[in-house]
């Protein structure tokens, strides 16, 4: 009998399959390597599990996410991500990247355009608002913080170096933390 297997390995961040051919009638195991076969299925189960959940996570929030491009005076001074709260504009993105800009445009998963207004900045939680006018937006569902835990999985989507639709996933490293505020530079005029 013929079959094919599927070998799956990460390389630096690509997966790469590769089908191997075998043809054996009903190959069987070594009676001690039995065990060592099923927990490698079980492995091979629980990891396509994970990628079926990251890849269902990217397809839902995908049309969601859009890249920021920021001005100041005119020109342009940084670019960043942003997800779409509610369907009639609102986006939300880190305060970092609005920091110093006057106005910009969100380029929409849809390829639109649009000019943004910054509505909000919190630098001391890295979060603002921003807004574009248009009313067909797709908002993400947003979950609830207090019921994060420490280890739990999740995916992270945005637009790293205008690189669209990018996504990674990792785990919850810790909780309750906040970034220190940087302290004011010491002139160097006396």
């Amino acid at each position: 009998m013929e079959g094919v297997c599927c070998i799956a390995a990460p390389i630096r961040d690509v997966a790469v399959i590769a089908s191997i051919g075998i043809s054996a009638p009903a190959a069987r195991f070594p009676k001690e390597r039995e065990k060592e076969y099923a927990q490698r299925v079980a492995e091979d189960e629980a990891l396509d599990a994970y990628s079926t959940i990251v890849a269902s996570v990217a397809d839902r929030l995908l049309p969601s996410v859009a890249s920021l491009v920021v001005r100041r005076g005119g020109r342009a001074r940084g670019a960043g991500s942003a997800v779409v709260i509610t369907p009639d504009g609102f986006l939300l993105t880190s305060a970092h990247v609005l920091s110093g800009a006057d106005s910009g445009e969100a380029r929409l998963a849809d390829g639109h355009e649009v000019g943004l207004e910054i509505v909000g900045r919190d630098p001391l939680s890295d979060l603002a608002v921003a807004r574009v006018a248009a009313s067909w937006l797709p908002a993400a569902t947003l979950g609830d913080a207090d019921r994060l835990r420490v280890g739990q999985l999740v995916v992270a989507i945005g637009n790293p170096l205008g690189f669209s639709g990018s996504v990674t996933a990792g785990v919850v490293s810790a909780l309750g933390r906040s970034l220190p505020r940087a302290r004011p530079r010491a002139s160097s005029r006396t």
